[in-house]
């Protein structure tokens, strides 16, 4: 069954993906761990049950980022009937959710940005990245693979990152001009 243009498992999929960076988000608006580990839960509720309202192809970073705000705001309700604890103004936690959100999704522009940037790179680059941090060698151990001194490894490596920066900020310029 399809979920709002998407395959369930890929909306499934994507909501796992999503997890960690959906947390980020509401525990910025939420005050402590246990209560934005059940504003989670709720969103995660949630959007399950509204995966047919996700239209493929927008920002799926942004709706469950909305979705988790409404219920933050639900949230913010049960406390505030239960007395629990004081609240931030709804404007400033608004303005909180809206920086949060660009945070969030910002994220994901730039992890795109790095998968393109990195494809761009030579194949032996690409291969001494993917020992460095794929498979989280040291510059030693490159070194003795190699046949390099890791001070050369440690160079190369620092070129490399230098040169992804730049690509990563030039392509993000770009999208943010288009």
């Amino acid at each position: 069954m399809k979920a709002g243009g998407l395959e369930e498992d890929a909306f499934v999929n994507l909501l796992i993906e999503w997890q960690r960076r959906l947390y980020a988000f509401i525990l910025t608006l939420v005050p402590n761990f246990s209560d934005a580990d059940d504003v989670l839960q709720e969103t995660n509720a949630v959007l399950l049950r509204k995966r047919h309202d996700f239209v493929a192809g927008t920002d799926f970073g942004a709706w469950v980022c909305q979705v988790a705000y409404y219920e933050v705001l639900n949230y913010r309700k049960r406390q505030g009937r239960n007395g629990r604890c004081a609240m931030l103004d709804e404007s400033l936690l608004e303005e909180l959710a809206s920086e949060a959100a660009k945070r969030v999704t910002g994220q994901e522009a730039r992890l795109t940005a790095l998968g393109q940037c990195l494809e761009r790179l030579s194949a032996k680059d690409r291969e001494l990245i993917h020992q460095r941090y794929r498979l989280n060698c040291s510059a030693e151990e490159i070194a003795e693979k190699t046949g390099r001194t890791a001070g050369a490894i440690r160079q190369v490596l620092y070129r490399i990152r230098g040169d992804l920066l730049r690509c990563i900020e030039r392509r993000l310029a770009r999208e943010e001009h288009a």
